[in-house]
């Protein structure tokens, strides 16, 4: 006999079958053309019930970019932990790689790309694409390696989501999203690859080498 959900289960079973109806459907559809009643129809719930998790349907859609971000944030770490080599290239070709990578779903380019701008505060929208105390985290990892320049890390951290978000925009309304992606990866290892100290220099940098690849795990990567 099959055992009865508990209060809180049935909770979270909700949440989860509204945030992935929403979720198909605004990838597919778009939010502007989706409606809370299409969203219910398609989890088999009540409007009520989608009410009760979330105040509208701008929260919900909010809820389901999170919920890509954290998607995003551990196919990232995934990548970079299981990836061999040195740490620049596990954090910035392995990293930008993946980063693109995740721009060719439906998914992302419908939703975070397309919809997103329109429907959320641009704080709340770049949020979903990455964050700069990350990329700052990740630049001092460089510097302290003696793999990367000393740099203004705060300032360069704002500039590189800002590359990263064009990068994407770029992409996902390209007609060869192939092509597309290639070029903006090419573009952005060539620019930081400026600010990279070439292994036979950085070897005589009296710096304490950062090899340790488990540390990351608790980077909140974008």
């Amino acid at each position: 006999m099959k055992e009865r959900l508990t209060q809180t289960e049935k909770y979270k079973q909700t949440r989860e079958d509204l945030l992935a109806a929403a979720r198909e459907l605004f990838a597919t559809k778009g939010y502007h053309t989706t409606s809370t009643q299409d969203i219910v129809d398609r989890a088999g719930l009540t409007r009520g019930a989608l009410y009760y998790h979330f105040r509208n349907k701008r929260c919900l859609f909010a809820a389901v970019l999170e919920a890509l971000r954290e998607e995003r944030r551990t196919t990232l770490l995934n990548a970079i932990n299981a990836a061999e080599g040195s740490l620049w290239y596990r954090l910035i070709e392995v990293g930008c790689e993946t980063f693109l990578d995740s721009l060719c779903n439906q998914d992302a380019r419908q939703i975070v790309f397309q919809d997103a701008p329109t429907v959320l505060p641009p704080d709340v929208w770049h949020g979903a694409i990455g964050n700069t105390t990350i990329i700052e985290e990740a630049l001092g990892q460089l510097e302290q390696e003696g793999s990367m320049k000393q740099t203004p890390r705060k300032g360069l951290a704002r500039l590189l989501c800002g590359a990263f978000l064009e990068a994407g925009i770029y992409v996902t309304h390209a007609d060869d999203k192939k092509a597309a992606r290639e070029e903006m990866l090419q573009a952005l290892l060539f620019c930081l690859e400026q600010l990279r100290i070439p292994p036979h220099q950085s070897e005589h940098l009296s710096v304490q080498p950062a090899t340790d690849r488990d540390g990351y795990e608790h980077m909140d990567l974008p």
